[in-house]
């Protein structure tokens, strides 16, 4: 699950209940595929404007993620004209490849429910911790 983050995200009541919703799906596939994942996260932040330390604890929390904040404030900013950034991106892509095919062989417990899933009409604003963890920029470990 990535999402793309900018400070009005977390204003937002529409995407507070989508990042809750994305934290609640990761926790019971982790629960799922537990020693597959072998420590990785399935919820990658990629920051256009904002700050990591600015997402919620449960975000934060041994996660991988890809800051575009300096970059995405240039005029004219095209994330195909740097290599740096193509290959970062790459490189998610290949880490959420590698994610996708560890769920394949879990496909029953992973989406048996799907058709039951409704998104939930409210999520109750919960503050963060304030402990920091340690990160790293993807793709990490």
């Amino acid at each position: 699950m990535v999402v793309v983050y900018w400070p009005s995200y977390l204003e937002s009541e529409y995407c507070m209940k989508e990042l809750h919703t994305m934290l609640s799906i990761e926790q019971e596939r982790r629960s799922i595929l537990a020693s597959e994942l072998h420590g990785c996260r399935l919820f990658i932040p990629i920051i256009l404007r904002g700050k990591f330390d600015d997402l919620p604890t449960e975000v934060r929390n041994g996660c991988q993620y890809l800051d575009y904040s300096a970059q995405s404030t240039l005029p004219n900013f095209n994330i195909g004209d740097d290599p740096k950034m193509s290959e970062q991106l790459f490189r998610v892509a290949e880490y959420l490849k590698t994610l996708c095919d560890k769920m394949k062989s879990f496909e029953e417990k992973l989406f048996n429910k799907c058709a039951e899933f409704y998104f939930p009409l409210s999520h109750p604003r919960q503050p963060s911790l304030s402990r920091r963890p340690s990160v790293q920029r993807f793709p990490g470990r």
